[in-house]
Protein backbone atom coordinates (compact mmCIF):
# COMPACT_ATOMS: atom_id res chain seq x y z
CA UNK A 1 0.00 0.00 0.00
CA UNK A 2 2.97 2.09 1.18
CA UNK A 3 4.47 2.20 -2.78
CA UNK A 4 1.15 2.79 -4.15
CA UNK A 5 0.65 5.92 -2.31
CA UNK A 6 4.06 7.04 -2.66
CA UNK A 7 6.34 5.02 -4.49
CA UNK A 8 9.38 3.27 -3.44
CA UNK A 9 10.45 6.55 -1.46
CA UNK A 10 7.75 6.33 1.34
CA UNK A 11 8.19 2.43 1.49
CA UNK A 12 9.68 2.39 5.40
CA UNK A 13 7.08 5.07 6.02
CA UNK A 14 4.91 4.13 9.40
CA UNK A 15 1.70 4.29 9.64
CA UNK A 16 0.11 8.04 10.91
CA UNK A 17 -2.56 6.72 13.27
CA UNK A 18 -4.90 8.52 11.37
CA UNK A 19 -7.85 6.45 13.21
CA UNK A 20 -6.28 6.36 16.41
CA UNK A 21 -8.70 8.99 17.71
CA UNK A 22 -12.28 7.76 15.78
CA UNK A 23 -15.01 7.43 18.49
CA UNK A 24 -17.01 3.49 18.96
CA UNK A 25 -19.96 5.07 16.72
CA UNK A 26 -18.10 5.89 13.82
CA UNK A 27 -16.07 2.65 13.71
CA UNK A 28 -19.03 0.73 13.87
CA UNK A 29 -20.93 3.01 11.10
CA UNK A 30 -17.78 2.32 8.63
CA UNK A 31 -18.10 -1.24 9.69
CA UNK A 32 -21.66 -1.71 9.07
CA UNK A 33 -21.35 -0.10 5.40
CA UNK A 34 -19.21 -2.94 4.81
CA UNK A 35 -16.12 -0.46 5.11
CA UNK A 36 -12.89 -2.53 4.93
CA UNK A 37 -10.77 -2.58 8.51
CA UNK A 38 -7.66 -3.81 10.06
CA UNK A 39 -6.86 -4.40 13.63
CA UNK A 40 -3.20 -2.93 14.83
CA UNK A 41 -1.44 -2.72 18.33
CA UNK A 42 -0.23 0.85 19.61
CA UNK A 43 3.08 0.22 20.12
CA UNK A 44 4.74 2.69 22.48
CA UNK A 45 6.98 5.26 20.97
CA UNK A 46 9.67 4.51 22.92
CA UNK A 47 11.19 1.26 24.96
CA UNK A 48 11.73 -1.79 23.59
CA UNK A 49 9.13 -4.80 22.43
CA UNK A 50 10.59 -8.20 23.09
CA UNK A 51 9.15 -11.66 22.41
CA UNK A 52 9.92 -15.18 21.77
CA UNK A 53 10.14 -16.48 18.14
CA UNK A 54 9.63 -19.82 17.63
CA UNK A 55 12.33 -19.90 14.53
CA UNK A 56 14.50 -17.29 16.25
CA UNK A 57 14.30 -17.57 19.86
CA UNK A 58 14.47 -14.34 22.00
CA UNK A 59 14.02 -10.96 19.48
CA UNK A 60 14.22 -7.51 20.51
CA UNK A 61 12.91 -4.55 18.66
CA UNK A 62 13.64 -1.04 19.33
CA UNK A 63 9.84 0.72 19.20
CA UNK A 64 11.13 3.28 16.96
CA UNK A 65 11.51 1.32 14.17
CA UNK A 66 8.14 -0.90 14.94
CA UNK A 67 5.05 0.38 13.03
CA UNK A 68 1.80 -0.21 14.73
Amino acid sequence: MRKQIGGTKYAKAKYDRLCLHKSKEEVMERIEQGESYILRMKIPDSGYTEFKDIVHGKVRFQNSVIDD
